[in-house]
């Protein structure tokens, strides 16, 4: 379904256990860098390209 006059991406963030208290507290660790690294240079990516 069109939405606006862009495009829309999912990322799945999964694989992990929430019952085994490891892989739970991989996955909040694992979180952070999604805001903290990813997000800022996908988005320095996408300004490039546009």
């Amino acid at each position: 379904m069109p939405e606006g006059r862009g495009t829309r991406l999912f990322l799945e963030h999964a694989g992990f256990d929430p019952d085994d208290p490891v892989q739970r507290r991989t996955f909040t660790l694992l979180d952070g860098g999604w805001r903290s690294h990813v997000w800022p240079r996908l988005d320095q990516v996408l300004a490039e390209l546009g």
